[in-house]
């Protein structure tokens, strides 16, 4: 299939193949070298399109990065950081051309504004919390129920990773009650650990050994999930583990 689909096609198809073997640890240096090779060919692309695909280079240099295996790719990882930044003026003037009725879209896009913006570590704070209250308030008065409930563990992330933890806690209580509604939907299972690794941070063992065996209790493996959910996964769990061994002994 690949030969016969055209280059752009075949652009944004190894970005999707970068994050599935990144998930499932299949990520090759010869891969990456190849998609740092045609780094340049994305930038004919749209603004929407440019972002996506920067978006998802960065996820895998980050986590790179942060874990001293960056390698070679210290150029393009600074580049791609800065097209990131470039680019936001872009995909704030499209949000303005976005008619009111598309609603789904406007909320995707300020979404992406903020995913622009916390690629750099000097972000405005308040702001990104504010876009992502603004989003999740948009999609609940216009019965995007899912959209909501996801963009509030947004939300959670975010106030954790500010140290917001009252903020985070206030949310993820507010997702305990959202998720009633969607047991048996797709969303939930990701949403258990989500929500068991809030718990854990704001000291409420009990609600995250709950969800960690809501999720277990799905069947589903964890290797299907991205891998910052599995990193709350493997973390949590081996917290709980911990404090189980602590107590028997």
């Amino acid at each position: 299939m690949y030969p016969n689909i055209s280059r752009k096609e075949q652009l944004m198809f190894d970005i999707s193949e970068l994050r599935i073997r990144w998930n499932s640890k299949l990520l090759s240096q010869v891969f990456l070298n190849q998609i740092e090779s045609q780094y340049t060919e994305y930038s004919d692309f749209s603004p929407v399109e440019k972002f996506k695909c920067f978006m998802e280079i960065h996820h895998i240099l980050q986590d790179l990065s942060e874990t001293g295996l960056l390698g070679d790719h210290v150029n393009l990882y600074n580049t791609n950081k800065e097209n990131i930044r470039i680019i936001i003026p872009g995909l704030e003037n499209y949000l303005y051309t976005i008619p009111e009725y598309c609603i789904s879209e406007k909320c995707e896009t300020m979404w992406n504004i903020v995913r622009a913006k916390t690629c750099n570590v000097d972000y405005d704070r308040d702001e990104v919390l504010r876009m992502l209250k603004d989003i999740k308030k948009t999609y609940s008065e216009h019965g995007n129920f899912i959209g909501a409930f996801n963009i509030g563990l947004d939300i959670c992330d975010e106030a954790c990773g500010q140290k917001r933890y009252e903020e985070m806690w206030e949310f993820t209580q507010l997702a305990i009650d959202e998720i009633q509604r969607l047991y048996g939907h797709p969303v939930a299972t990701p949403a258990f650990l989500r929500i068991a690794y809030y718990a854990y941070i704001a000291g409420k063992v009990e609600i995250s050994r709950k969800y960690i065996g809501l999720y277990e209790k799905t069947g589903n493996h964890i290797s299907h999930y991205s891998d910052w959910i599995q990193n709350y996964y493997y973390a949590v769990k081996q917290e709980l583990d911990k404090i189980d061994y602590l107590q028997k002994t």
